[in-house]
């Protein structure tokens, strides 16, 4: 029992270390005027500031949706950037979250960077990421792309005398004029 306590301590120091160094290791790269920022946007965002240490530690790589919009405004107020580059490929986000993600985009369009969106995707629907990608000035798509960039599309179902046939009824109420 005292080996596997001593194993288990020497681990999380080892992991802390590690945690820690690596932190520190990589150096601020200087940004000269007129640089070109990537980002790559893809996967699932979590509505977490951060990850907990416990799940860092078991591999979870998913990225905080806040920690993103943040970036995304040092990038609009960053006078040394001239153009913002937006890499989509797939989202796995809802849509109040593209909303979101599509308004931090137009504001550094407004701030005065040139922005452009380079979608790759590999399904056949790329609705949410054509949403996001329309609010650079630029958007771009390899032609080796899977999914189609024709515009936004919605799909309602249709389903005739059925809510009446249910009982379900429409009510409505107004108040001014």
């Amino acid at each position: 029992m005292r080996r596997f306590r001593r194993f288990i301590i020497a681990v999380g120091i080892m992991a802390a270390l590690l945690m820690v160094f690596g932190q520190f290791s990589d150096p601020e790269t200087p940004v000269e005027s007129g640089s070109t920022l990537l980002f790559e946007l893809s996967g699932a965002f979590v509505e977490v500031s951060e990850p907990s240490v416990v799940a860092r530690l078991m591999g979870d790589s998913s990225r905080p949706f806040a920690s993103l919009l943040s970036e995304l405004r040092k990038a609009e107020r960053d006078d040394r950037l001239a153009a913002v580059v937006f890499r989509i490929r797939d989202l796995q986000i809802g849509w109040g979250k593209a909303q979101e993600l599509r308004s931090a985009i137009q504001a550094i369009d407004a701030a005065g960077r040139r922005t452009v969106a380079f979608v790759e995707l590999a399904g056949l629907s790329g609705n949410l990421e054509y949403f996001v990608a329309s609010a650079a000035s630029e958007v771009h798509s390899s032609p080796a792309n899977a999914g189609s960039l024709l515009g936004l599309a919605a799909e309602f179902f249709f389903f005739g005398g059925m809510w009446e046939k249910l009982g379900v009824g429409l009510e409505v109420e107004a108040s001014g004029a």
